[in-house]
């Protein structure tokens, strides 16, 4: 029998398990770690957790967690009162406001160029989906288009709005 973190190779030799697996028991085989659990060492007997706010993006069979969603750069830092270990978001990817070390995605009608900037409303004129980073103009011959979706609500003088909300 091999020791744990090892299975058998060849009924012979014993190999420890590769990362991103573990082996808790003398079983012939190597488990994958679990969605949101890693494995950094080689003949692992246990996957650690993923630190709070972290992520394997329900991926198995990981060596690492990532940033939570929205957040490009973060560290990892351990709460003295709970003993836990926490992610603290340095910087958010294009779409998501940055606020207290956290990434929240932008709602539609706003936009943020990401980094450590906030959600800005689309100016006049201008809309946007959930989570871009600019907003795009109103449709042709429109004079006021709904900030969350394209939908014109008033056209240009000489045209109007047909059954779907285009300026003719």
């Amino acid at each position: 029998f091999c020791p744990l973190g090892e299975i058998s190779y060849n009924n012979i030799d014993c190999v420890m398990c590769p990362l991103g697996t573990y082996s808790p028991t003398t079983e012939s085989s190597c488990i994958q770690c679990p969605v949101d659990t890693y494995s950094d060492s080689f003949g692992a007997t246990e996957c650690k957790k993923c630190p709070e706010g972290m992520t394997t993006d329900g991926s198995i069979g990981q060596t690492s967690c990532k940033c939570s969603l929205g957040c490009s750069e973060c560290i990892i830092e351990l709460n003295e009162e709970t003993n836990k270990t926490i992610e603290k978001c340095l910087s958010c990817l294009p779409g998501f406001s940055y606020m207290n070390e956290r990434c929240d995605i932008c709602p539609s009608g706003f936009f943020s160029e990401g980094g450590v900037s906030v959600c800005e409303s689309c100016p006049d004129l201008t809309w946007s989906y959930q989570g871009e980073s600019s907003c795009r103009k109103c449709p042709e011959n429109c004079e006021d288009c709904d900030k969350t979706t394209y939908v014109c609500k008033r056209c240009k003088t000489g045209y109007f709005i047909t059954v779907s909300a285009v300026c003719k």
